[in-house]
C-alpha cells in the first residue's frame, strides 16, 4: 500500500499488505504526477519490491527531489479505508486500486475523499479503461458506489456487473458539502479497471466535519 498524506509535508507513507499469494508477477510505475495524496498501494502477495528513481540531482539549492520517509505493515483483514486530499479548484482523476491491475480479489475498499471547508466535489465522468477477464458470479459480486453522508439519496450506485450509470448524462454528481465516499469491492474478481474524474469546486456553503 502506497499512501501520500497530508497537504503541508508532502510524506510518503509506503505500506506492504498481506493477501493470498500470487504467481503472477506485476509491477506497477508511480511518480508524483499519478497520485493525489493519501493514495494506496497493495501488494497482491506477501512479498513486495520497491524501486525508487530521482529524476533530478539533489542540491542544496533544491528540496524538490531530496527523499522520502516509507513504513510495511502486514494487514490481513479484507477491509480496507484511506483518505485521499484534493486540492481547492484542483481536478484529475480517482483510480482504483492498483490502477494499472485490478483490485485485488476479496478486498471492500472505500476511498474518503475529502477537498478544503467551503468547496464542492463534482464526479462527472466513469471511465471504465480494461473490463476484467474474470466472468462474474453474480450482479453484486463487484461493484461501486458513491456515498453523500449530506444528501437526501445518500448513495448512488454507478457499477456493477450488471447495470451502470452514465454520469455524463445527469452532469455528474456533486458533494453537498466537501466529503464523498467511494466504495468499490471486488469478491468474485469481475471489477474492472476504472477512474472517476473529478472537479473541485467553491461551495456556497459549508460544516466542519
Amino acid at each position: 500500500m502506497l499512501r501520500r498524506i497530508s497537504w503541508p509535508k508532502k510524506r510518503l507513507e509506503i505500506k506492504v499488505v498481506r493477501l493470498d499469494p500470487s504467481d503472477e508477477m506485476k509491477t506497477l510505475k508511480i511518480c508524483n504526477r499519478d497520485i493525489i495524496p493519501g493514495t494506496q498501494l497493495m501488494a497482491f502477495g506477501n512479498e513486495a519490491q520497491f524501486l525508487f528513481h530521482t529524476a533530478k540531482q539533489n542540491s542544496m539549492k533544491s528540496l524538490a527531489y531530496r527523499g522520502y520517509n516509507f513504513t510495511c505493515e502486514i494487514w490481513g483483514d479484507t477491509t480496507l479505508e484511506n483518505t485521499l486530499y484534493l486540492r481547492s479548484n484542483g481536478s484529475g482523476r480517482i483510480y482504483n486500486m492498483n490502477f494499472q491491475y485490478s483490485q485485488p480479489i476479496g478486498l471492500n475498499y472505500t476511498q474518503r475523499v475529502v477537498a478544503q471547508v467551503g468547496y464542492r466535489i463534482h464526479i462527472f465522468w466513469l471511465n471504465i479503461t480494461q473490463p476484467s477477464s474474470q466472468l462474474p458470479t453474480s450482479c453484486d459480486g463487484s461493484g461501486i458506489h458513491i456515498r453523500d453522508s449530506y444528501a437526501h439519496e445518500k448513495t448512488l450506485l454507478i457499477w456493477t456487473p450488471c447495470r451502470s450509470v452514465r454520469l455524463d448524462e445527469t452532469n455528474g454528481l456533486w458533494s453537498t458539502l466537501h466529503v464523498l465516499h467511494i466504495d468499490s469491492w471486488n469478491f468474485d474478481g469481475s471489477l474492472p479497471l476504472y477512474s472517476l474524474e473529478y472537479h473541485v469546486i467553491k461551495g456556497t456553503h459549508s460544516i466542519i466535519t
